[in-house]
């Protein structure tokens, strides 16, 4: 699995198919999990290739301190932010991308809604609301937030550190 995440990491970089991971790693201090916002603009499963290859998933929140933190921590823009939960294998069971099991929910009022073809992916709007909200894959305005369990160590950490300085270097240009 390492060898996978590092030989997709050298591709991206030479490629240039890596998304720009904005921030991070942000460390929770209650889970000790590792957050990266990702680029804004892209689709949920694009966002979710994204946080593969950094090691992990779009992010899987366990509860509603989990929820605050997270909507805290990135949500300055009250904007919204992909969140790995959601329905494509089955309409209408929302299931975690890491494959969590959590139940966690937070939905806005009259969610989930998919009577608009194809709102399966679910994101949080960090208005003061802190609530989720399922969208079409195309909604373009929202950010991506990566959750990395347990953190990269050794080499598939070095070659993330030289992903994201890569990444850094192309975005200043």
């Amino acid at each position: 699995m390492r060898f996978c995440i590092i030989g997709a990491l050298i591709f991206s970089l030479v490629t240039g198919v890596l998304g720009e991971v904005v921030s991070g790693p942000i460390v929770n201090p209650s889970n000790g999990h590792s957050y990266y916002l990702l680029t804004r603009g892209q689709s949920w499963t694009a966002s979710q290739a994204e946080a593969e290859l950094l090691g992990g998933h779009l992010v899987t929140i366990n509860d509603a301190a989990e929820n605050a933190w997270v909507a805290d921590t990135f949500g300055q823009f009250n904007n919204l932010y992909w969140i790995g939960l959601n329905d494509v294998a089955m309409p209408d069971t929302f299931v975690w991308s890491s494959g969590d099991l959590s139940d966690y929910r937070n939905w806005y009022p009259g969610q989930p809604e998919n009577a608009s073809a194809g709102s399966n992916y679910v994101a949080l709007l960090t208005d003061q609301t802190r609530q989720w909200i399922a969208f079409p894959n195309t909604l373009g305005g929202a950010w991506g937030i990566a959750e990395v369990v347990p953190e990269p160590s050794g080499l598939a950490m070095a070659f993330s550190a030289m992903a994201l300085a890569a990444l850094r270097r192309r975005r200043s240009r």
